[in-house]
This record gives C-alpha cells, sequence and structure tokens, in this order.
C-alpha cells in the first residue's frame, strides 16, 4: 500500500522537525540524555507529551487546533529521538519478521570507517553505542527544546533536577547561540537565515517533500521554490518518512516491535511501529573557525566578480549566491544544474562542499538520470550552530547579539540530518560524495570539510590550467555522533507506556 501525505491522520502523527527547521524560535537546547530507570522514565515521557511538547507536521498548519489552543502561534516545540539501545532499555523488542535496520542497531561510531582509522572515534565526547568505541558516554534518548524570545525558560519538566527523579541522567546540554538565526525583510515580513561560524548561509538547497505544503508558521523549509521544469528539489516522501512512498515507488521498509498480548483476530493489523517514524543522524562537529580564517586570510580577497579561495572551496558565495548563476527568470537561488551550467566546474569546482553534498544533475548520463540518482540520495537537514558561551542563552530579545550582527560564539555545528535509509542516503552522501577521493574523476581528494584529520588537495579547474591545492589543513573535528529514530506520535505514545 502506498501513503501520501494527503491524509491528515498521518499528518497527525509524523512529528513537526519533518516539516521545519524552526527557524523562528532561535533558542535551541539539546539534551544528550541516559535512561537509568526506565520505568520512571517512561513516566517523564508520558509527561512530556501529556504537556503538548512534542507538536506533529499538522500542528504546524495555521487553522490547527494546536495553533488555536496556543493563541495563535507556537513558541516552544520539542522533538524527541532515541538511539537503538534506549529502545532496548525502555523493554522494547523488535519483530522477528520486521527488525531495526543495522545501521541503527550498530551506531554511528562504530560504522564510521573513515573515522576509525583516523583514530578520531576514540575522541568523540559521546555516541548512540557501548563502550567499545572509546567512549563511555551512551546517549539513549535526544531531546531538542526550540522556543522563541518570548517563551519562557525551559519548562519544568525539561531540567535537569526533573529528569534526575525521573531515572534520566544529563550525559550533554549543548545550548545553541541564537545570534546565527537572523531576520531579513522580504515584502515587509521576516525570512529567517542561519549561518554557520564559518560566516557562510547555511540551510540552502534542501529537499522539499512530495505532498508537504504547509501554509506554516515557520516557512523557512516548506516555502514553495521556483522549481526548474523537472522538479528537481522535489523528493518523494518516502526517502524521509517511514512507510511513505520512495522514489522507488514502493513504501519505506518500517520495523515494528513484538507487542504483548495483541489479538490474533484483530479485524485489522495494527500499524507497524516505525510507521509515519524517521531516522536521525547527527553529529557534533567543532569548527576549527580561527584557523579558517587565518587561512581565508591569506588567500586572495573576495570581490563583486570573483569569489575567494574559500568561497570556492564550500561552492557559495557567503552570502548563500550560488557560483553557478541561476536559469534567467529564476527568482530563486537554488534553481541551478551543474551539468546544464557548469559540467567542467570552471565556476564551482568539481570538488566544492555543495557540489558534493549535492551533485544535482551532475552524476548521471544525462540530465533527468543525474537528477533522478541525486533524489535516492538526499537528505533533509535541521542542524544548528552550539556554543559553551553562558551569554548565549540570557534573557533578552537577542541573547549575546542582536540579529544583525552575528557573534564569535559558535564552536560548530550541531549537524542533523532525517532520512529513512541511513546506509542509501547520510551513509552514502558520507562515504561516496563527500569523501569519495575520485569523485567527478577527481584524483585523491576529499571534502575539505571532512573531519579526518590528514593533510587533503583541492581542484580548482579553469581556461586554459587550473590550479591544484594541497597540504591543505582540516578546519573540523568530530567530537560525538549517534543514530537516533525519531518516532510518530503514535510510537511515542507506545514507548511511554511500553513498561506499564
Amino acid at each position: 500500500m502506498r501513503i501520501t501525505f494527503n491524509s491528515r491522520h498521518h499528518a497527525h502523527d509524523v512529528q513537526a522537525i519533518l516539516g521545519s527547521g524552526f527557524s523562528p524560535l532561535r533558542r535551541c537546547i539539546y539534551w544528550l540524555l541516559r535512561i537509568d530507570d526506565p520505568g520512571r522514565a517512561q513516566v517523564w515521557l508520558h509527561r512530556v507529551l501529556q504537556q503538548g511538547l512534542v507538536k506533529s507536521v499538522a500542528d504546524l498548519e495555521p487553522d490547527s487546533e494546536s495553533r488555536r489552543n496556543s493563541g495563535g502561534r507556537h513558541n516552544d516545540v520539542v522533538m524527541l529521538a532515541v538511539s537503538y539501545r534506549g529502545l532496548m532499555k525502555l523493554g522494547l523488542r523488535e519483530h522477528a519478521d520486521f527488525p531495526f535496520p543495522s545501521a541503527f542497531k550498530g551506531g554511528m561510531a562504530l560504522r564510521d570507517e573513515a573515522q576509525a582509522c583516523a583514530g578520531a572515534a576514540g575522541a568523540w565526547r559521546w555516541v548512540d553505542g557501548p563502550d567499545s568505541a572509546g567512549v563511555s558516554q551512551c546517549v539513549h534518548l535526544l531531546v531538542a527544546h526550540y522556543r522563541d524570545d518570548s517563551a519562557a525558560a525551559d519548562p519544568s519538566i525539561l531540567n535537569e533536577a526533573t529528569m534526575a527523579t525521573h531515572g534520566l541522567s544529563v550525559v550533554f546540554r549543548v545550548a545553541t547561540c541564537p545570534s546565527y538565526i537572523q531576520p531579513e525583510l522580504d515584502d515587509g515580513k521576516p525570512v529567517w537565515h542561519a549561518y554557520e561560524p564559518f560566516g557562510f548561509r547555511d540551510g540552502i538547497g534542501q529537499p522539499v517533500i512530495k505532498g508537504l505544503r504547509l501554509r506554516a508558521e515557520f516557512p523557512d523549509s516548506v516555502s514553495p521554490l521556483a522549481l526548474p521544469p523537472s522538479g528537481d528539489p522535489v523528493v518523494a516522501a518516502g526517502e524521509f518518512v517511514l512507510g511513505h512512498t520512495t522514489e522507488y515507488g514502493e513504501p519505506a521498509y518500517c520495523p515494528d516491535i513484538e507487542t504483548a498480548g495483541s489479538p490474533s483476530n484483530a479485524a485489522e493489523p495494527q500499524p507497524a511501529f516505525g510507521l509515519n517514524g524517521s531516522y536521525l543522524a547527527v553529529r557534533q562537529i567543532r569548527q576549527r573557525v580561527a584557523d579558517f580564517r587565518e587561512y581565508e586570510k591569506a588567500c586572495l580577497a573576495a570581490t563583486a566578480d570573483t569569489p575567494s579561495i574559500v568561497e570556492k572551496m564550500l561552492g557559495r558565495r557567503k552570502g548563500g549566491t550560488p557560483l553557478v548563476p541561476a536559469p534567467a527568470g529564476a527568482a530563486q537561488i537554488d534553481t541551478f544544474r551543474y551539468r546544464l551550467d557548469d559540467q567542467d566546474g570552471f565556476q564551482c569546482p568539481r570538488g566544492a562542499h555543495a557540489r558534493r553534498a549535492n551533485p544535482r544533475d551532475m552524476l548521471g548520463w544525462d540530465t533527468d538520470s543525474g537528477v533522478a540518482a541525486a533524489k535516492l540520495h538526499r537528505i533533509l537537514r535541521r542542524g544548528r550552530v552550539y556554543t559553551e558561551a553562558a551569554a548565549c542563552e540570557a534573557n533578552g530579545p537577542h541573547g549575546c547579539g542582536d540579529p544583525y550582527h552575528r557573534t564569535d560564539c559558535g564552536q560548530g555545528l550541531f549537524f542533523m540530518a532525517l532520512n529513512a535509509d541511513l546506509e542509501r542516503q547520510f551513509e552514502f552522501v558520507q562515504q561516496r560524495w563527500l569523501g569519495g577521493a575520485s569523485f567527478a574523476d577527481l584524483c585523491d581528494e576529499t571534502d575539505l570539510l571532512a573531519a579526518t584529520p590528514v593533510p587533503r588537495s583541492f581542484s580548482l579547474q579553469a581556461v586554459p590550467v587550473g590550479r591544484r591545492l594541497d597540504n591543505l589543513n582540516h578546519f573540523t573535528q568530530d567530537v560525538g555522533g549517534g543514530y537516533f529514530f525519531v518516532p510518530g506520535l503514535a510510537a511515542l505514545r507506545v514507548m511511554a507506556g511500553a513498561a506499564h
């Protein structure tokens, strides 16, 4: 059976993080939790759900009951995600015929061969797996709390003391810096733009989930795009939401759990536990901002007509403008194609980060096949800049800075990517596109933002002769990561009562 988002039932079950990154909610805290007492932890989960903090995609609609009950807008939203070991800790057991995928069960650190070979995985501060990765801080639950400047402090249910009384230990509490999300006026209305610590606008080039067209209060990731004729960014819902139709035209695989006492003669089978869920790949990436800026200063500065070397390495101008001009008449900054508009890489180098992360039409035998192939590996990004500066959480409208001036508080990116198939999507992008030494017919080059601490090279294609930059330093370091499951709301209720 093929499922689409046209069903109101499914929209009410899918966590809101699939519909928006909540940019207007500029403040965010990530709670990385370990479950010590499963029974009390389930009581805590039940209380979080009971308070209505976890929103669904349907709750983002302007006419939703949730919006009406909250005075017309949401000023805080919670996302809940759980690791495989967290599910097991809560007493859930996967179904023998419908188990969880091996990538999710194995955990990120144990599967990350590049990190393991570089010896970096053992330096991670937290993981989703066992201690054999060299890290003792195993995370069972990931809780993200988004709120705007008008919201009060964290609800009482979301503080360390309350969590401790409910059998939860805080492995890490990761705060974000609101100054990296800036409102800019467009026809008198604020449009929210996110930036990362190196100074580049972030969150551009996101896929659009087919069938998900919300008239939402959080339009940062769901507003209509001026799409090329083939609708390049529009990707089947099943590439991100389990049970829905994928780009292959079949439902995305749904894992299930053993349910004790379920009637064998039920008129209709119960929905699988994984239905309307998604997998979340998380990496806490420390950015070496000082080293990056020192290298940037050593390069020729950008001009109005010529991007700098670091802009060529990233694949966009700092403000988000693509290095490849959009087709004539296109209003958006994401409507170009590499094969048609810059096949040789003279404008955007073939090994640039943006080009590796989303090759668009570049890797097929023609434009259409390239677009179709890229859609099989898209991920939905939901990361934010994290910080350790106390001022970022200070009361006031803008925390440590005002919305038009970014501060230097950011230590790096708390990267999150939603996808329905960790191996075919997140791991493929990491290993084949970003980490592929021969990507786009290059020779012994990997993505310059990869965290492996080894010197690397970067080629600049040009006429008549290009350049190759060798012995480039690494500018990032992974300090934590894991794979999590983002359950639908029905599955969250099962988790909250699994032991009762």
